[in-house]
């Protein structure tokens, strides 16, 4: 918000731009947010890649915290994964959801199975 101006984007293009950033933090789009919902799947995309993939992004989240405990580290991103598998989709297109709801549910779900040992 603070950068973008300096580029010469218009003000609203900035709100908009930030707007959609912003929304990954819990990738709900409100009904008909169309750029939103876009915006949101290609965010998730990558729980639906093969799993070689979505375990590499998993890794790389890890990473991002290294100075948390890894007790803490597994207990936190199994309540993620519980979240997100209790959603009623996780995608909001029809691309999204023909195209990587299903992988992506299974990938949380073996990552889950991996996880539920080690959180008990």
């Amino acid at each position: 918000a603070a950068r973008l101006p300096l580029s010469g984007l218009p003000s609203r293009a900035v709100d908009e731009v930030v707007r959609l950033i912003l929304l990954t933090i819990d990738h709900s789009p409100a009904s008909g947010d169309l750029r939103g919902a876009r915006v949101s799947d290609a965010d998730f995309a990558i729980l639906g890649s093969m799993s070689p993939h979505y375990l590499a992004s998993v890794a790389a989240l890890r990473a991002e915290c290294p100075n948390l405990d890894e007790q803490f580290w597994r207990a936190r991103r199994h309540e993620r994964v519980v979240e997100l598998l209790a959603r009623d989709f996780l995608f909001y297109t029809d691309f999204g959801r023909s195209s990587w709801e299903k992988p992506a549910r299974a990938n949380l779900t073996v990552e889950l199975a991996e996880l539920a040992g080690s959180v008990r």
